[in-house]
């Protein structure tokens, strides 16, 4: 019994030992917080200080330059109404000039671009204008060839020949440089071809 009360004393010591222990370590870090709160108050303060120092002093430079502003304007008013006008004019004629250069210099640009343009339209109007008729005319024929070999009337096979003749003909208008008529020939072979296939 004596030996288990003397270590029930032990362990109670043991931990109001541990609970001062714990109590000086946060007032530890409470002086340590507090003394940092203290330090980044005097440094918020201290820029403060700086910043309005700052200001005082711009203030102050921007006072100087606006009297200084003042005088200078003060003497540009006191130049001839003549020479003021003779600047005015030279003024003006210089941005009409800038500007009729600039307005040239645009047209040029856009003249240019234009003929671009049109070549390159030109070329691919060409391009599919020969393309389709050639197309057309390779179905035409191979659509001939299967009625021919088929058991269709004999009027089926000419539409379709006669159309991918007229296709062919587009195609060659279209590679000179003929579209507009390639592409109404174009149209017109296709409908022969159609109209040929409802005989069947």
């Amino acid at each position: 019994m004596v030996a288990l009360r003397s270590r029930a004393m032990d362990a109670k010591d043991e931990t109001r030992e541990n609970e001062e222990e714990r109590k000086d370590v946060r007032e530890e870090v409470r002086d340590e917080v507090r003394e940092e709160v203290r330090e980044t108050e005097r440094e918020a303060e201290a820029e403060v200080k700086v910043e309005a120092e700052v200001k005082v002093e711009a203030e102050a430079e921007g006072e100087d330059e606006g009297e200084d502003e003042g005088e200078g304007e003060g003497e540009v008013t006191e130049k001839p109404e003549e020479e003021l006008d003779d600047e005015r004019d030279t003024k003006d004629e210089d941005e009409l000039d800038d500007e009729e250069d600039d307005e040239e210099d645009d047209e040029e640009d856009e003249y240019e671009y234009d003929e671009e343009d049109a070549e390159l339209d030109a070329r691919r109007a060409r391009w599919t204008a020969t393309g389709t008729g050639a197309l057309l005319a390779l179905v035409g024929l191979a659509a001939a060839t299967i009625r021919l070999l088929g058991p269709a009337p004999v009027l089926v096979p000419a539409a379709y020949a006669l159309g991918a003749a007229i296709c062919v003909l587009a195609a060659v208008l279209g590679s000179r440089g003929r579209t507009r008529r390639a592409l109404w020939l174009l149209i017109v072979g296709v409908m022969v071809m159609a109209l040929g296939d409802q005989f069947d």
